[in-house]
């Protein structure tokens, strides 16, 4: 059918709502309650349209498309629909958007990641992290003036987080690595642009630049660079050393800066563009002090504030005598007045016109001020300059002051005394007052093209506030030439804005996009706007303080006085952090439409209700503040899984969603899937990583296939510098539709944990650690104990280990026969009789009977149980033999039986005569108790194959258990599943092991896992000649071995896995083993000691798997080979003789990455059967 949007003709298809076509066809209509995986469910009307003839605007996502429907997608009605819409959500939503630290400082320095990082002992990704928007931590670390400790939440329980002295922890353990971080510069562009002056705007525009592949050259008049952090900040606070380390890093990323460079006497702007530059940035500094305007001031014994720091910092002033006096009550007069004690002076004092509350200088600097032995005077103004006849300054004439009304920077007025008059005695006079850029001198240089540079009344350079380009093309400007005299961070911002336009403008580009953090929703504008009720069960922590110098050590020189941090107290107060800055940040739907249509967190107000944060679930935290009350997580807890975990509760403003009876997740039907999580449009629910202190950080997101099942689902990585920090789902996965289950989104916790590093072998009941190469060099000597061996090989390695390992196994140390603990106790002797899936995942909704057996969904296989629940809701049959049918409740269409009833009834069908297209779906590891059970139901679809097609899908294996079955992993199956002769049976390899005949290699598996293994088992390896196990931990297993060696895990290698339905998934290197080896060099390295060899290389084994299994040879990724779709042959199948194994042992499990995350998961209070 055709319909029209927004007056342009569209395909539509029956069934369609409006909401799907506009994003088929690439319309932007916003929403928040929908999901594609589930119902349209309205609540949210923040997509809101016009359907022709229909009164009012209507929610798209619950529109029915209709034969010549009109739709009006744009219009300022609708618009101011859907912003009233999204006010309305944000007059609910209790949250911070970003961190008030964040937002404050100038710069948008992620303040809530590097503290995060710091507490995590990742110092390193701290430095790199603030490096993002500031490319001096180690110089602010120890001057900045700290606004965000200002605004930071702390300061409502007690004192505000430390935050620089976090930042100068992190940087100077960066600085002291001989291997310091230099960020990637971009291949060069061939593009020239220079920067006029060596300050913190130049040189952060400069480290930028560099990094996008300009050609960068820096100009300094000065002979150091440096600008003000180097002139103008005294060593004692700032020392050189730091400030050279610092801009080493600039110049390692290919800036050059030319010093004793001087703009108007040694190059014009006409020269550089002569000489190719395509852009000119101006950092040239704010020098010129303030004049006084008193009697006297120009004599030589009175010296502007910043000359008299400069004269220092160059080493042209080397002391002072007599009583100094400093005008001012700024940083720049409390630096003025600790220098002068260090240079000798008898007494200092500070005179300020306003009290000492009124003081801009630093709290801190001030108290150093007077701990150091500076006076201050308050409520004085200078009058004039006192001069005796030998032409020497002997005092200073000052008039008492009053304060009167607030003046545009908020502090009260000061007004003169009239008749006050009085002197103060000194001899060497300091102006601190303030500072402008020396506009005199720089106005008839500054200009190109002949067109001179603007400047505004305050003798500052004029620019386009958001682009810092000036009234000249190409030549931009910031800083304090720009701002008037600022602070290092607020020059660093401009910088690096500079440089984002200037990179605009050499490429051609329009210059714009590159904006600051909004924050649409925050819980209060003012720090007294935020309800202290909300942090009423933070405990009060004291802020910890560095240790500083003694005064005894200051005089007469200008050595640092503050320390930084120790580890114990950096740890300690990033501890302190609130967090207060959203962990969805990055991709909350609700931050996104709310700027896309400038809503307010405001706009609507009411009382808020303080809600309490549920904590309870180890991997689960909800915020019912953040909550909007769209229903998805409730949605998608019962329609898609079938668990009812999430429901509403209370009514109108109180309203939440939570658990029945406010119990925690874990003591309800949850499965800690997570699909909470990815479905929440907010972050009111988000997964608790399992780190001190996490932030919202930028991931780097690698995708591979999942290891934990045979499904074969696609996982997002989170990466953080090379770490793994989390899992996410993979949105374009198709096997999983955007799902996860708790294996795949929480199972790498106790992945990370545990892991093996070295090797370990056993002497006289003890291990000791040796180096790899030497347990490669006696891997042959231990083995060679027995008269054979009998090898063990997980279906959790990749196709290509296990190619690799039957070739070792077979070719190499010519071993008995090959195993696999997992599929034990049957032992396999036909192709026939494996647990090989005919069907595939397609088949599942067009299937109108599925037969299911044995299977609990809640803990096998999820994601197949979702493909399955969704065949049922619509339409086809289901009949459960055995199995738990949760997350099939309310559903019509559901049998109950046991398999007794269903093997006795074979008419059972008769019920079903419409039915064509019947499939089983079965564990691919029979139950110990319930092996002839489970090969009887596969006959009962074979017998029945003559008349319906029919096929199989075995679910809960590990993750390549076809591919074990596929590359000859087991006996007596090789590659091609060709037969081996003269194979030894798994009874028989017991007994021998046991009576130490033979030794043991068992590569990925734990057979003494499980809390009472089968003592068989137990016996054989114990009483073998020798044994070795191959695994990425050291495992129950591993503890009776001779010989240990540390392997690597799915993620750390790349190959592929063969999933249940015998697709060839890609698996990608996410990550380096521990051991630095991976289990395929591990093997090809002992081969050669045999004289055998054995390829490393994923690829290349692939290749060799291609030539030599027929159903590999033209086996795309992601593609399944074929096994005659749903018909199969129809074989009537013996059930083999299992081992017999006592009722405890019938549990036990082999698998080293499943009894790990069994274990933990028990541990963490979720009860998850594997």
């Amino acid at each position: 059918m055709i319909i029209k949007i927004d007056g342009v003709n569209y395909e539509a298809k029956d069934g369609e709502t409006v909401l799907d076509v506009c994003r088929r066809v690439g319309i932007d209509i916003p929403t928040l309650c929908y999901d594609s995986r589930l119902e349209p469910f309205t609540a949210c009307w923040v997509c809101l349209v016009e359907i022709k003839n229909r009164r009012g605007l209507s929610p798209s996502c619950g529109v029915k498309v209709e034969p010549g429907m009109e739709v009006r997608t744009k219009g300022e009605d609708i618009f101011n629909a859907r912003r009233t819409a999204i006010n309305l959500l944000l007059s609910t939503h209790f949250g911070d958007c970003y961190a008030p630290c964040i937002l404050r400082c100038p710069s948008n320095v992620d303040v809530q990641g590097y503290i995060g990082l710091v507490l995590a002992g990742k110092y390193i990704e701290a430095v790199k992290l603030i490096k993002e928007t500031n490319p001096f931590p180690a110089i602010c670390g120890r001057v900045c003036t700290r606004p965000c400790e200002d605004v930071c939440r702390r300061n409502i329980i007690d004192s505000p987080v430390g935050i620089d002295y976090i930042k100068r922890f992190a940087a100077d353990i960066e600085m002291a690595n001989p291997h310091r971080f230099v960020p990637v510069r971009e291949k060069s562009s061939g593009i020239k642009v220079a920067a006029i002056g060596a300050g913190p705007a130049s040189l952060t525009a400069a480290y930028y630049l560099a990094q996008r592949g300009h050609i960068v050259t820096v100009f300094e008049s000065e002979s150091e660079p440096g600008g003000m952090m180097r002139y103008g900040i005294p060593q004692y606070r700032l020392p050189k050393d730091i400030i050279k380390k610092e801009i080493e890093i600039i110049e390692s990323l290919g800036a050059t800066i030319k010093t004793n460079c001087k703009l108007g006497r040694d190059f014009s702007l006409e020269d550089l563009k002569s000489d190719g530059y395509k852009a000119i940035f101006l950092g040239i500094g704010a020098w010129r002090s303030i004049p006084m305007g008193i009697e006297g001031e120009n004599h030589p014994g009175v010296r502007g504030g910043i000359e008299f720091l400069r004269e220092c910092a160059s080493g042209k002033l080397k002391s002072l005598e007599g009583k100094v006096l400093v005008i001012g009550g700024g940083n720049t007069a409390i630096d003025a007045a600790r220098t002068s004690t260090r240079l000798g002076a008898n007494e200092v004092w500070i005179l300020y016109r306003r009290t000492e509350r009124e003081m801009p200088a630093r709290r801190e600097e001030i108290d150093e001020a007077y701990y150091e032995g500076v006076k201050f005077r308050f409520l004085v103004a200078p009058k004039r300059v006192i001069i005796d006849s030998d032409g020497k300054i002997v005092g200073l004439e000052c008039i008492r002051m009053e304060l009167g009304e607030p003046d545009s920077s908020g502090r009260r007025k000061p007004v003169p005394v009239p008749g006050s008059e009085f002197i103060v005695e000194g001899n060497y006079i300091i102006a601190a007052i303030g500072q402008k850029p020396d506009r005199a001198s720089l106005e008839p240089i500054v200009e190109l093209n002949g067109q001179k540079i603007r400047w505004t009344k305050w003798d500052t350079i004029e620019v386009d506030p958001e682009t810092l380009q000036t009234n000249i093309p190409g030549v931009f400007a910031g800083g304090d030439a720009v701002s008037g005299p600022a602070t290092v961070i607020e020059a660093i911002a401009q910088g690096r804005r500079a440089s984002f336009y200037i990179d605009k403008y050499v490429r051609g580009e329009e210059l714009k996009g590159f904006g600051w953090l909004q924050n649409p929703s925050t819980r209060g504008k003012k720090l007294e706007d935020v309800p202290r009720r909300f942090y009423a069960d933070i405990p009060f922590s004291p802020r910890n303080h560095p240790v500083l110098t003694k005064l005894s050590e200051r005089r007469g020189n200008f050595d640092e006085v503050e320390f930084a941090y120790s580890t114990e107290q950096a740890i300690c107060e990033s501890s302190r952090c609130l967090s207060c800055g959203c962990m969805a940040v990055e991709n909350c739907e609700l931050k996104r439409v709310a700027e896309q249509y400038n809503a307010e967190s405001y706009a609507y107000t009411h009382a808020r209700e303080i809600k309490q944060i549920d904590s309870r679930h180890p991997f689960i935290e909800f915020d019912p503040n953040k909550c909007i009350l769209c229903g998805r997580c409730v949605r998608i807890c019962d329609e898609l899984m079938g668990i009812t975990a999430l429901g509403f509760v209370g009514r109108g403003f109180s309203t939440v969603i939570a658990p029945a009876l406010n119990k925690p997740l874990q003591e309800t039907d949850c499965v800690t899937c997570g699909q909470c999580i990815s479905t929440c449009p907010t972050g009111a629910i988000i997964e608790k990583i399992q780190l001190p202190k996490p932030a919202p950080w930028k991931y780097e997101t690698l995708t591979t296939t999942c290891g934990f099942c045979n499904v074969g689902c696609s996982v997002d990585w989170k990466m953080l510098d090379g770490s793994p920090i989390h899992l996410d789902v993979h949105s374009g996965c198709k096997i999983s539709g955007g799902n996860l289950c708790v294996k795949g989104r929480f199972g790498i916790y106790p992945l990370m944990q545990g892991r093996a590093k070295s090797p370990l072998i056993r002497s006289k009941g003890i291990y000791r650690e040796i180096p790899i190469d030497k347990a490669i060099e006696i891997f042959p000597e231990i083995i060679s104990k027995g008269k054979g061996v009998c090898v063990f090989i997980s279906p959790g390695l990749t196709n290509e280990e296990i190619y690799i390992a039957q070739k070792f196994a077979r070719s190499v140390i010519r071993a008995q026969a090959l195993y696999s603990f997992h599929l034990l106790p049957v032992e396999y002797r036909t192709k026939e009789e494996l647990p090989i899936s005919s069907a595939t995942f397609e088949d599942i909704p067009t299937s109108e009977l599925i037969v299911l057996y044995c299977v609990d969904f809640t803990c096998e296989s999820p994601i197949a149980g979702i493909k399955i629940r969704s065949a049922v809701k619509n339409g086809s049959h289901l009949i459960a033999v055995d199995s738990p049918t949760k997350i099939f409740r309310n559903l019509n269409n559901v049998r109950t039986i046991t398999s007794d009833e269903f093997i006795a009834n074979k008419g059972i069908l008769d019920e079903y005569k419409f039915v064509e297209r019947i499939l089983f779906v079965m564990p691919s590891r029979p139950h110990p108790s319930r092996i002839k059970a489970w090969f009887d139901i596969r006959n009962f679809g074979y017998e029945i194959s003559q008349k319906h097609n029919v096929g199989y899908l075995f679910v809960g294996g590990r993750s390549n258990l076809q591919g074990l079955f596929d590359m000859g992993g087991i006996s007596p199956f090789k590659p091609n599943y060709q037969i081996e002769e003269n194979f030894l049976p798994f009874s028989e390899a017991l007994e021998r092991m046991q009576n130490g005949e033979l030794s043991a290699l068992i590569i990925g598996e734990d057979p003494l896992s499980s809390g009472k293994p089968p003592e068989n088992y137990r016996l054989a390896l114990e009483g073998a000649s020798s044994v070795i196990v191959l695994d990425a931990y050291f495992t129950p297993t591993a503890q009776v071995s001779d010989l240990f060696i540390p392997i690597s895990l799915w993620f750390e290698s790349a190959g592929s896995y063969t999933n249940l339905e015998r697709r060839l998934r890609k698996l990608y290197k996410i990550t380096d083993p521990p051991s630095g080896y991976s289990t395929l060099q591990i093997l090809s390295e002992i081969a050669k000691l045999f004289g055998h060899k054995l390829p490393d290389n994923p690829a290349k084994i692939m290749d060799e798997i291609r030539s030599n299994i027929k159903t590999y040879a033209n086996l795309e990724f992601n593609s399944y080979y074929d096994y005659g779709i749903l018909n199969m042959v129809s074989k009537i199948l013996k059930s083999p003789e299992a081992l017999p194994l006592s009722k405890e042992e019938l549990e036990f499990g082999a698998s080293t990455v499943e009894a790990r995350l069994s274990q933990y998961l028990e541990s963490k209070g979720i009860k998850y059967g594997i």
